[in-house]
């Protein structure tokens, strides 16, 4: 695991406007980069991640920040088994929030079906939930990195999967699950 190469991206902004910082944030935090430090945020080296770091970067340049990007490998194996788990415990936490909406979702949907509910304007509703969650799934499937634990994803209880088997017989997995197949219980993915 030693061998991991790493994007830094390091910067500072003024302290106002908050809208840049903001702004910042979300981007960072949407490729699936993490925060080792005061304003330090990390990501596997990919062509992918400079592009992120250097868009984010110029964003920062252009509103009288400092940005550096650094490439940078970890001397001791702990310092990358530490990011990894930074990695892992922010993919874990998307994943905890995504199921808690799939468990209110699936509510909505014994609750409609309970009360025999099968209005056009109720199935749309539903449907368009469905496509928010699986948006959601796709999304957070693209900021995992090669390196993370993709056993965790979903487990067999998923109220999404058991929907989406329910909308669609004989089909076992969404398109956003295309690549990943269940097995006791767990979901995992396939590379």
């Amino acid at each position: 695991m030693n061998s991991i190469e790493w994007l830094i991206l390091n910067f500072t902004l003024p302290k106002g406007p908050s809208r840049v910082r903001v702004s910042a944030w979300r981007k960072l935090k949407k490729s699936g980069s993490v925060n080792i430090g005061q304003s330090m945020w990390v990501l596997p080296l990919s062509d992918e991640h400079i592009s992120v770091f250097t868009e984010i970067s110029g964003d920062i340049l252009q509103n009288n920040g400092e940005a550096y990007i650094l490439k940078a490998g970890f001397i001791s194996t702990g310092n990358t088994d530490d990011i990894t788990s930074i990695f892992n415990r922010a993919r874990d936490e998307e994943y905890k929030e995504f199921l808690g909406k799939c468990e209110d979702f699936f509510r909505e949907i014994e609750k409609e079906t309970e009360k025999r509910n099968f209005t056009f304007a109720e199935i749309e509703e539903n449907e368009s939930e469905h496509d928010k969650l699986e948006e959601w799934l796709r999304k957070i499937t693209m900021r995992e990195c090669s390196f993370q634990y993709s056993y965790y994803i979903i487990y067999l209880r998923s109220p999404y999967r058991h929907y989406n088997e329910a909308v669609n017989p004989g089909e076992s997995r969404i398109p956003a699950l295309a690549n990943y197949q269940w097995s006791n219980q767990m979901l995992y993915k396939s590379y």
